[in-house]
């Protein structure tokens, strides 16, 4: 049977559990199953694709937990964010969150990483809208934050990474590859 390559979801709390998806993902041959993430939707959020917030994105669960869950239920499909809203983040607490669902799933987890498009969730967050690329790379492209990002992930015994990158970023998905492969080489 041909792997497909993915199923994304945003698994809500009104929905049918996230680990039954998964499971049902992985017995039908999905090579890969994503759950998105939003720590909140602000009734002030304009959304961009609907006249109003579907409530799937209102009830979305955390990705690291639900994620946690699906490990259990798992045993072949790869498991990972899509995205990370890396920039209203802790880097060191993400890291810890990354290296413990790479250890439970054997080395199945990838990190789709992203800057976000709410702007009161953002703002939320203590992060101005105007400077979440910024953040982003901060975090993510081997400044100070990633080395402990970094660092934790090695502590924890994670020897293989799988990053995703967004195409919707300021810098060309070629420099954000350039820029991941220098900050990742400087430490494995």
């Amino acid at each position: 049977m041909q792997k497909t390559p993915l199923i994304a979801t945003a698994p809500g709390a009104d929905g049918v559990p996230v680990q039954e998806i998964a499971a049902r993902s992985e017995s039908l041959g999905f090579e890969s199953f994503f759950v998105s993430e939003h720590s909140h939707i602000p009734i002030s959020t304009d959304f961009p694709l609907a006249p109003t917030v579907p409530l799937i994105y209102k009830s979305m669960l955390d990705p690291f937990v639900a994620l946690g869950a699906c490990t259990s239920v798992t045993e072949r499909i790869r498991l990972g964010t899509a995205i990370c809203i890396l920039p209203q983040r802790d880097p060191i607490h993400t890291a810890k969150e990354v290296a413990t669902l790479d250890q439970l799933s054997n080395g199945r987890f990838v990190l789709g990483i992203g800057a976000g498009w709410n702007a009161p969730e953002m703002e939320n967050h203590g992060v101005p809208f105007a400077e979440r690329f910024a953040r982003t790379r901060i975090t993510a492209m081997g400044l100070p934050p990633m080395t402990e990002f970094i660092e934790t992930l090695l502590e924890h015994g994670v020897e293989r990474m799988a990053i995703t990158i967004s195409s919707k970023s300021e810098a060309s998905v070629t420099e954000q590859l350039e820029r991941t492969r220098d900050a990742i080489s400087a430490y494995c």
